[in-house]
């Protein structure tokens, strides 16, 4: 792999991982088309990296056309790909002419198509933009990888002679604080990593459950994912925060609104006034133990607009604010209409996230559903930047919205690796040394690039 400069010595090796795994066709990979005319060890597609600062352009020539030129003389003089099957690709960046080229080999250019590679390229745009290569080409490489395998888509110091041994003293200890303190890091981003793969894992269970009996079960809190010690259930709501209208008012859909407006201002009243004093909800002269603490700090609280949020996080958030933290529903004003401007599906906003008798929903609503998943991932971005961004949030987003399915954080590529042990594992077959070619060439092939 040729550097120059634009990808650090980290992010090769990790790249260099990946180009192996596909070499080898290591799961997720899968091995090339004329797989049995190679050698057992070396059956997956061959892919070469090369990154410049900048190209010298030929006479005539404009930066696309020499990113062209470049990247199929380069694919040649390597010979990236095996000579049988021709299955190589070689994919070029040049940071100055901010081009980028991927010329594919005849035997892979059936898989790598141009719309393809148009996605691919369009992909890594956004981090290309932002100045992060090491992230932009390793997702190129994941990618086009994932692609040709036809899937679419993180000492003890003493003794009489102080003076004497002060210094290596000095040394060792700082070298021992700071090995100690990476290795800290790395089993804190490991645990990090994981703690989110679990609530994703669980978030995922929540839509398949909702979707399969078409109710949203509320099981943890949208706030901080904490489970709730009791169910509120559909119609069942627990330690609701307004009473409900009598059973004939319910089944006419009206009633006394200003009875009903004066019966939420009291109970949030009550809610309110037990945030601004930084006291929870129920008497702390119940509080015996720690465990009873926790227990009660997720215990769930239906509010008028039907989301439920734990008792804790509640009175914390009506400190200072007197409406619902998801859909922004008033809870102590005669305007029940939620603020949906934060939420990008413009049919979400509806007034169906607010209703008389202050019970879900019995029927599921997508649009509800919607914004309280759209909440939690925004919430989970804000505790775990480093994994779950916002362009990961964007995919999982149009993945529920207008794919009507559930979020996908398994088959995400930019979710996967941000993965600590992935990179990890990529960066230390990186470093032991790159994959070989074996005389392949761009020679009937194909390929495709762009700019950002």
């Amino acid at each position: 792999m040729r550097l120059d400069g634009v990808l650090s010595f980290s992010g090769a090796n990790v790249v260099e991982g990946v180009i192996k795994a596909i070499a080898l066709s290591e799961d997720p990979y899968a091995p090339a088309k004329c797989s049995t005319q190679l050698s057992a060890g070396s059956r997956g597609y061959k892919v070469a990296v090369a990154v410049m600062q900048q190209m010298q352009l030929q006479d005539g020539l404009d930066a696309a056309q020499q990113a062209e030129v470049f990247a199929k003389a380069l694919h040649d003089a390597w010979g990236v790909g095996d000579a049988s099957c021709n299955n190589g690709v070689l994919l070029l960046l040049s940071k100055g002419d901010r081009q980028v080229y991927m010329s594919v080999g005849s035997g892979a250019t059936a898989l790598l198509t141009p719309d393809r590679i148009a996605g691919i390229i369009e992909a890594i745009k956004p981090d290309l933009r932002a100045g992060k290569f090491d992230q932009g080409i390793q997702r190129a490489v994941v990618e086009t990888g994932l692609v040709l395998a036809g899937q679419e888509g993180e000492p003890e110091s003493g003794g009489s002679n102080w003076w004497e041994l002060s210094f290596v003293g000095m040394f060792f200890a700082a070298f021992g604080y700071l090995w100690y303190r990476a290795s800290s890091q790395s089993r804190r981003r490991r645990g990090d990593f994981r703690r989110c793969q679990d609530l994703l894992a669980r978030l995922k269970r929540e839509q398949a459950e909702a979707i399969k009996t078409q109710r949203y079960p509320s099981a943890s809190c949208p706030v901080c994912f904490a489970d709730f010690d009791t169910p509120a259930e559909d119609g069942s709501p627990v330690e609701p925060s307004a009473p409900p209208l009598p059973a004939e008012d319910q089944a006419s859909g009206s009633g006394n609104s200003a009875e009903q407006e004066e019966g939420i201002k009291g109970n949030h009243k009550h809610l309110h006034k037990a945030g601004s004093q930084k006291e929870p909800l129920l008497s702390k002269g119940d509080a015996d133990s720690d465990a009873q603490q926790a227990q009660r700090a997720v215990t769930p609280l239906t509010l008028p607009c039907h989301h439920v949020i734990c008792e804790t996080c509640l009175t914390r958030w009506l400190e200072e604010s007197d409406n619902c933290p998801i859909c922004r529903a008033s809870m102590g004003t005669s305007d029940p209409r939620p603020n949906t401007r934060r939420f990008s599906a413009p049919h979400q906003q509806r007034d169906v996230y607010i209703a008389r008798d202050n019970r879900r929903p019995p029927a599921y609503d997508p649009c509800f559903y919607q914004s309280e998943l759209q909440y939690r991932l925004h919430n989970l971005h804000m505790q775990y930047p480093d994994f779950v961004t916002p362009h990961i949030i964007n995919i999982w987003t149009n993945q529920v919205v207008h794919g009507g399915g559930v979020i996908t954080p398994e088959t995400t590529v930019e979710f996967q690796m941000n993965d600590p042990t992935t990179q990890q594992h990529y960066a230390s077959s990186g470093a032991s040394g790159s994959a070989g070619f074996g005389g392949g060439s761009s020679f009937g092939g194909g390929g495709g690039g762009g700019s950002w």
